[in-house]
């Protein structure tokens, strides 16, 4: 992935390669097939007991332009409209802005949406991509952090929607192997 986040930070990545990437990942969050959580031994029932938390980045850095000219930030947009469209296999799902509204603010991360049904939570989601625009910092591990405390113990996934560069001191990579090794049911696509 760092080879990724490096193509994305040279702006080297097009448009409908973030797009590919950002629906693979909700197509892996949104499967209602069994999958096996960070640190458990048995499956765990997608569809009725996991979460997916949508993370998603609108640090300054999600001005930078695609050499098409498209912007980072819509193709972010579009991408997760169109995961959006195609649901999430019925689990409930959540929706968490950072870099939205405060520049040169580390701890700004929010809980947009609380977990419900996508059918609930899919209009205030949609009003927030086209109210807001990429504003601050990218504090990535404490938005991953704040996630966590938001799933309350449950376990689910997160997908993350980034040009992946963190600008605020911190390694999300190091967060994922404390994670790892404190068995954390949370996977981060």
């Amino acid at each position: 992935s760092e080879s990724l986040l490096t193509g994305w930070e040279r702006g080297t990545a097009d448009m409908n390669y973030l797009k590919s990437l950002i629906t693979l990942a909700a197509a892996g969050a949104m499967t209602s097939l069994p999958f096996v959580a960070w640190g458990q031994d048995d499956p765990v029932d997608a569809q009725t007991e996991s979460k997916v938390l949508i993370v998603h980045d609108w640090s300054n850095s999600m001005w930078g332009a695609f050499a098409d000219g498209e912007r980072k930030y819509v193709a972010g947009v579009s991408a997760l409209t169109a995961a959006l469209d195609g649901g999430f296999g019925g689990r409930d799902v959540g929706y968490r802005a950072y870099g939205h509204s405060r520049p040169g603010d580390c701890r700004d991360s929010e809980l947009v949406s609380e977990f419900a049904p996508l059918d609930q939570v899919r209009p205030e989601i949609i009003e927030t991509l086209d109210r807001v625009r990429p504003t601050g910092k990218t504090p990535i591990t404490y938005s991953l952090q704040e996630g966590l405390k938001d799933f309350d113990g449950a376990p689910g996934d997160i997908l993350l929607i980034s040009d992946g560069i963190e600008t605020c001191d911190a390694d999300p990579c190091d967060l994922m192997r404390e994670w790892t090794a404190s068995n954390v049911d949370i996977r981060v696509h």
